[in-house]
C-alpha cells in the first residue's frame, strides 16, 4: 500500500483542480476494493489553512518566500515536502512504508498498483528530462561531479511511487539543488518551468537513487499527439491505457474536428483558460471528429463537476464553457464544398487514370496522389479544379450521389471511378 500526497498551493486555480482530483482518486480508491493499494492521502498545502480542509484531508504548511522562489512557486513543491518529513504529521499520517506524489492535474483512470521498491522508485519519463540532451545535459553535468549524466534518471518527482526512506533521503538534496539552479543564470535560462524537475534527477542521480520508468503510468496529450489512450485492433498507435491523465498541456480543435495547434481551438479544453474562475458544469463535447484523448478529459472533468454540484461543493461563478462559438473557417470551408465536395471527402477514396492510381479528397481543400499532394475546389455543380503540377478539371456524373467523372489537364483527358472497395459503403443508407 501507498500513500497518496498532493502537493498544492491554496490559488483558486489549484483548489479547483484539487476538487477534481479527490473526486476521481475516491472514485478509483473506491473500485480497488479491499485490495487497493491507494489507502492513504494527505493534501500537502503549500499556504494558509484554506475552506477545503473539512473536505479533503490536508496538512498546511508555510508558504516560501519569494527570497526563495525568485517567482518560481513551483519550488514549493520540495519545500513543502521538505517541511512535511519532518512534522509529527508526517509520521502520524504516513503509516504506509511508500507514498505516489500526484499533481493537482491529474486525473486518475484506474487504481493505480505500487510497482516500487525499498531499492527503486517508479517514474515517468518525460521527453524534455532526456540527459542526452546536449545542451540540458551537458548543464546537468556541471551539478553531477561524481556522476555520469546519462545515469541520470530522465523523470521528474511526479508522478512517481517512492519507498518513504528514498523520500527522506532525496528530499533535502531535491530542494537545495531546485534553489540552486534557480540562482544559476545558465541552468536557469535553460531549464525554466522544469527547473524544480530537473532538481530531483540530478539529486537522485547524484544519491544513486534508481528509478524504474513506467510509461504507462501516465499520458501527457494534446490535439497533436498521444491522443489515443484505449486498445484498438488495428491503430498504428499502441494499447497505452494510462493510468494518470496528465492535462498539462490543452486540446484545441476547430468545429470540424481539425486540431489545432500552436493557437486557441474553438473548442478549447485547457487548464490555463480557468486561472481567474473554475470550469462550469456541462462543458460542450468535443467536435465528432476529436480524438479520444479529448473526449477522455472532457468526460471526466464534467462527470466530477456534475457530481460535486450536486453535492454542493463546486463553484457559483464559473469560467467559459469549451466552445466559443458556433461556427469558424473549418465549418464556413465545409459550406463552401456544398453537397459536391462534402460527398468527396466523406465517401473515401477515387481511382483516376487508366493506371487507376489513387486520389484522396480532404477537408479544408487538400488533396493526395500517388505523384504528391495538392489543392481542390468545386466550382459549380459538378465541376471540380484540382492544383496538381498545374490545373485538371473534373466533371462527376452527379452533384449528391458522384460515381465516376471525367477530367481534363491541358491536352489530356480521361476518366476516373470511385474505388469500388468504398462505392458500396458510400451507397448504403445511414442506417445499414
Amino acid at each position: 500500500p501507498y500513500h497518496t500526497i498532493l502537493t498544492a498551493q491554496g490559488s483558486l486555480y489549484q483548489q479547483w483542480q484539487t476538487k477534481i482530483f479527490y473526486y476521481h482518486f475516491r472514485k478509483q480508491q473506491a473500485a480497488g476494493g479491499r485490495c487497493t493499494e491507494m489507502t492513504g492521502f494527505t493534501r500537502l498545502l503549500a499556504g494558509k489553512p484554506d475552506e477545503l480542509m473539512p473536505t479533503i484531508p490536508t496538512v498546511a504548511v508555510p508558504e516560501a518566500g519569494h527570497n526563495v522562489t525568485r517567482g518560481f512557486p513551483v519550488i514549493n513543491r520540495p519545500w513543502s515536502m521538505l517541511l512535511f518529513i519532518d512534522m509529527k504529521e508526517f509520521r502520524e499520517r504516513i503509516i504506509e512504508r511508500y507514498v505516489y506524489i500526484a499533481e493537482t492535474d491529474h486525473l486518475l483512470r484506474h487504481d493505480i498498483p505500487n510497482r516500487a521498491t525499498p531499492q527503486l522508485a517508479v517514474g515517468y519519463f518525460f521527453p524534455y528530462m532526456s540527459p542526452k540532451d546536449p545542451k540540458s545535459g551537458g548543464i546537468a553535468q556541471k551539478w553531477l561531479p561524481d556522476t555520469k549524466v546519462a545515469d541520470m534518471p530522465p523523470v521528474g518527482p511526479s508522478p512517481i511511487l517512492i519507498h518513504v526512506d528514498l523520500l527522506r533521503a532525496v528530499t533535502p538534496l531535491w530542494y537545495e539543488l531546485s534553489w540552486k539552479l534557480k540562482r544559476d543564470p545558465e541552468a536557469n535560462a535553460a531549464y525554466g518551468w522544469m527547473l524544480e524537475m530537473w532538481g530531483y534527477s540530478i539529486a537522485a542521480a547524484r544519491l544513486k537513487i534508481k528509478h524504474f520508468v513506467w510509461q504507462r503510468i501516465q499520458i501527457e496529450p494534446s490535439a497533436a499527439w498521444h491522443q489515443t489512450l484505449s486498445e484498438r485492433d488495428g491503430d498504428w498507435a499502441p494499447a497505452v491505457d494510462p493510468f494518470i491523465y496528465h492535462y498539462t498541456f490543452g486540446v484545441e480543435y476547430l468545429l470540424d474536428g481539425s486540431p489545432v495547434v500552436g493557437g486557441k481551438g474553438t473548442w478549447s479544453l485547457d487548464k490555463r483558460n480557468y486561472f481567474g474562475a473554475a470550469p462550469p458544469p456541462d462543458l460542450k463535447a468535443p467536435p465528432e471528429c476529436a480524438q479520444e484523448a479529448g473526449r477522455v478529459w472532457w468526460g471526466m472533468f464534467n462527470e466530477a463537476i456534475g457530481n460535486l454540484t450536486k453535492e454542493g461543493q463546486w463553484y457559483g461563478r464559473t469560467g467559459q464553457s469549451t466552445r466559443s462559438r458556433t461556427s469558424d473557417e473549418s465549418t464556413e470551408l465545409e459550406a463552401a464544398m456544398g453537397a459536391l465536395g462534402k460527398e468527396l471527402v466523406d465517401g473515401g477514396q477515387w481511382l483516376i487514370g487508366n493506371e487507376k492510381a489513387p486520389l484522396q479528397f480532404f477537408r479544408r481543400g487538400k488533396l493526395w496522389t500517388k505523384w504528391g499532394g495538392g489543392t481542390w475546389r468545386v466550382t459549380g455543380g459538378t465541376k471540380v479544379e484540382m492544383q496538381l503540377c498545374g490545373a485538371v478539371t473534373l466533371t462527376f456524373d452527379s452533384a449528391t450521389a458522384p460515381t465516376r467523372f471525367d477530367y481534363t489537364a491541358g491536352g489530356r483527358a480521361g476518366k476516373g471511378v470511385r474505388d469500388p472497395a468504398f462505392a458500396a459503403a458510400a451507397a448504403a443508407p445511414p442506417d445499414a
